[in-house]
């Protein structure tokens, strides 16, 4: 999953379950202003309203914004195993408070956080751009626009 100009994967109902293994959630939320109406720069590379997310040898990287964002305290629960969360926007895992519900059934086992450096991605379909050309203050300029 990549170069979305919105979120990469967003997971909103309290039913849902998300499954990603051995893939790529990369260079999401960079939004499309090719059109007057484009979607503007902002957005995670996953997005976990509500529901269950596991994601399993996965590089979660290169966001926009989060690199994963688990928001609601009661339902948003991440197990998130042998992955890599590499040079995303603002913050690379964003979690529910500690000692919420959500908080106490999500887990995390050999992750690797990095605000920079380059992600070992898994896919052959995914080129690898260097996104080292564009600077923190472009981001953050563009995404106060």
């Amino acid at each position: 999953i990549h170069d979305c100009a919105a979120t990469g994967v967003y997971v909103g109902a309290a039913a849902s379950k998300l499954t990603i293994q051995n893939s790529d959630v990369v260079r999401n939320g960079n939004g499309n202003r090719q059109h007057r109406r484009g979607i503007a720069r902002g957005h995670s590379g996953i997005y976990l309203e509500q529901g269950l997310a596991e994601i399993t040898n996965s590089s979660i990287s290169q966001n926009c914004l989060t690199g994963i964002s688990a928001v609601s305290p009661l339902n948003a629960i991440l197990h998130l195993s042998e992955s890599e969360l590499v040079s995303n926007g603002a913050t690379q895992l964003e979690m529910p408070d500690i000692g919420t519900m959500a908080q106490r059934h999500s887990s995390t086992r050999d992750v690797h956080l990095s605000n920079v450096g380059s992600p070992r991605l898994r896919s052959a379909l995914v080129e690898d751009v260097d996104m080292s050309s564009i600077s923190s203050s472009e981001l953050s300029s563009d995404l106060s626009n």
